[in-house]
């Protein structure tokens, strides 16, 4: 008997099937199997429903492939018959901005931050007090840096090509500086911290004087280091009103005492001569000839004679002149054919001004700040001693109102004093001639508050109480001292 038929498609028997599940549990993944005939590409995995066989077996027939290959080598043969994807490059990060110096640490006063990146082709875009920054926002220059002066929030972006970097941002926080005030330890040659004056001139004239110890000498546990003195002089033709006033240098250990001994020795020399001087000449010419030169000679030898008294007492004390560094201003003024005659000397910083009826201003001085202030020379200057002829200055007005001396302290804050003292004079007359202490006035004014002004101030103002009004100027104001 035959052993029976076995159809092609019919479904293998139980054994069969088992033997071939045998078969594909052995076979590595991805390898195909090889059978004699028509061999059958079986996964690794087999799917739930039954595996389809293809009908046209014969396109199966002896396959290109004789022996195994490796799993990579399958998927490289795949991948070559699948379409190419398109490579899409990662984006490349920009750096971010670093702040210098870097946030959340504590500054005082104020601070001068810096802008980094790593990048040298990015620009740097930031906002103050804004939670981001766009490509509009303000463009940091890197040659420059920011001044930060209050507490401030900072967001920062760098930017290449259209392209924005990650966000930096950071919180500076500023304190403030509390002004205190403190007693100097050193108590040899005291001097009050602030002082004030006032009395009555000659005539309709009246005159008012303050000082007072800088926030900056207070914080410090410093002395006050201006000074002024006045008087009046009697001479045999008319009163001279004597003002001076004097600024130590604050690099000077004892200017406090150089300050007050120039005042005080400059004031006694000029009472004195001036009280003995000779009537002045009612002819122009004449006193342009013969008196101003005279006067002249007489404010001069007023401030060696103060620098000499000076010289003794730093010998003295066996220490050297610049321990006493001081300015020097004087002015003097007196009544002359109905107008006011005013001599000047200045030797270092602060202002000498007059103001006018018709409100023009005249400095009857320059001061050794060049275009700068806060720069100066002092009467202990060496060579100033030389100079002082050629910086005594002259000036007749029909029409004075008020005159007055300070110091840097007060000048400097009316920076440039050609076109700004005019403020200074709209401000303090209405204070001094309606009150009835003028003194305390002023020296309640002179401690007006302005950013980054703590220097000592010192001013002495007089004014005139009627507004009469007389004929032209006969004298112009000189700037070598010749009328």
């Amino acid at each position: 008997m035959k052993p029976p038929t076995h159809q092609p498609d019919q479904a293998p028997d139980a054994q069969e099937a088992e033997e071939i599940a045998d078969l594909v549990a052995k076979t590595p993944d991805t390898l195909p199997l090889k059978r004699p005939a028509t061999p059958v590409f079986v996964p690794a995995t087999l799917p739930d429903e039954p595996l389809q066989v293809p009908e046209n077996l014969a396109a199966l027939e002896n396959p290109p492939l004789e022996r195994p290959i490796s799993a990579p080598q399958a998927e490289e043969t795949s991948s070559e018959a699948s379409p190419v994807a398109e490579v899409v490059p990662e984006p490349v990060s920009l750096p971010t901005v670093v702040f210098s110096p870097p946030p959340d640490q504590p500054f005082r006063a104020s601070l001068t931050l810096e802008l980094r990146c790593a990048l040298p082709d990015a620009s740097i875009r930031y906002a103050l007090n804004a939670p981001d920054v766009g490509e509009d926002g303000p463009l940091y220059d890197g040659g420059a840096k920011i001044l930060l002066t209050q507490s401030s929030d900072i967001a920062a972006r760098a930017w290449v090509n259209g392209r924005s970097g990650p966000l930096t941002l950071g919180h500076f926080e500023i304190s403030q500086p509390q002004w205190e005030k403190k007693e100097p330890l050193d108590q040899s040659d005291a001097t009050p911290h602030e002082i004030s004056d006032e009395r009555a001139l000659e005539g309709p004239w009246k005159l008012a004087a303050a000082s007072v110890r800088g926030k900056l000498h207070a914080h410090r546990g410093g002395w006050r280091e201006d000074a002024f003195a006045h008087d009046l002089a009697h001479a045999a033709d008319g009163t001279y009103a004597i003002v001076v006033v004097s600024d130590g240098a604050g690099s000077a250990p004892l200017s406090r005492v150089g300050s007050n001994l120039l005042c005080r020795e400059t004031l006694a020399h000029l009472r004195d001569a001036l009280t003995q001087s000779a009537p002045l000449s009612t002819d122009a010419q004449q006193l342009r000839e013969r008196d101003l030169p005279l006067l002249r000679a007489v404010l001069v030898e007023a401030a060696r004679h103060a620098l000499q008294k000076l010289n003794e007492e730093a010998a003295k004390r066996a220490l050297p002149l610049s321990d006493f560094a001081s300015t020097l201003l004087i002015l003097v003024r007196r009544e002359w054919n109905g107008q006011q005659l005013c001599a000047a000397l200045q030797a270092g910083d602060g202002a000498i001004a007059l103001w006018n009826d018709d409100n023009t201003l005249t400095l009857l001085g320059v001061a050794d700040h060049g275009e700068h202030s806060s720069e100066t020379r002092f009467l202990t200057t060496a060579g100033m001693e030389a100079e002082l002829p050629s910086r005594v200055r002259f000036s007749i007005r029909p029409n004075l109102r008020a005159v007055a001396a300070m110091t840097d302290g007060v000048a400097d804050d009316y920076f440039p004093e050609a076109t700004r003292l005019n403020q200074l004079f709209e401000a303090v007359l209405p204070l001094v001639k309606n009150g009835d202490a003028p003194g305390a006035a002023l020296l309640q004014w002179i401690q007006y508050e302005k950013k980054g002004s703590s220097d000592d101030r010192g001013l002495t103002i007089c004014w005139r109480a009627d507004a009469a009004s007389q004929p032209e100027t006969v004298i112009e104001e000189t700037r070598d001292g010749n009328a």
